[in-house]
């Protein structure tokens, strides 16, 4: 999968220190753009306060909301592969989600098609079934992106860092996993709505099929 070269990615690995009573899981992402974690990288609690988590309401991620289910289920299709430059499954280019970036641009989401066979498809069906990204958490990413990069012609790639951290009320946090979130995106208008072609697909960085779970859990702090 071709994405924009850079100097510097953010990490993204995994450790599994011993636990201590009171532990919670709490995946965040965030608002500052340009900000990262790294793995193993500790906070006192004064420190995680500061960041914004709330270390007297602590809620297990098992019990949280479940991810956004606002949007319609995505097509799947199944057969033969189809080109973006091809005729899309009735429906694809349906415009199921808008945002405004943090620069100002006005952002779109198609509806899209994902064929699992072949892996051909774009917008929010790709982004959904391939590679396990909710609409909230794309539109959250998107909003608040830490960088973009040029890919070519009218695409560009956005990047944003999630990071899962284990808290305790009294020892703070320390940061378990993080991952680097991509979005590519085409400004190029098409000629039936005159509207960017917007979300080509968005993965987890490192990872060509589904992120893991708790990406989805994120709370913007």
């Amino acid at each position: 999968m071709a994405v924009a070269t850079v100097d510097a990615l953010p990490a993204s690995a995994t450790m599994d220190p011993v636990p201590v009573d009171g532990d919670v899981d709490v995946a965040v992402m965030l608002g500052s753009p340009n900000e990262a974690l790294a793995v193993g990288e500790q906070f006192n609690p004064q420190e995680s306060t500061e960041m914004g988590i709330d270390l007297e309401s602590l809620t297990p991620m098992s019990t949280a909301p479940p991810p956004d289910k606002t949007l319609t289920m995505p097509i799947e299709e199944e057969g033969q592969a189809q080109s973006l430059e091809a005729a899309a499954p009735s429906g694809s280019y349906t415009v199921a989600m808008t945002w405004t970036a943090r620069d100002g641009a006005a952002m779109l989401m198609r509806r899209g098609y994902y064929n699992s066979t072949t892996g051909a498809g774009f917008g929010w069906a790709k982004v959904y079934n391939k590679h396990n990204i909710t609409g909230s958490t794309l539109k959250k990413a998107m909003t608040q992106y830490d960088s973009r990069y040029l890919q070519s012609g009218t695409k560009w790639n956005y990047w944003k860092m999630v990071a899962l951290l284990s808290c305790n009320p009294l020892t703070g946090c320390y940061v378990k996993d993080t991952k680097s979130l991509v979005f590519a995106y085409d400004f190029r208008k098409l000629t039936t709505d005159n509207r960017h072609f917007g979300i080509v697909t968005g993965y987890c960085y490192g990872i060509d099929g589904k992120c893991p779970d708790w990406v989805n859990r994120t709370v913007l702090v």
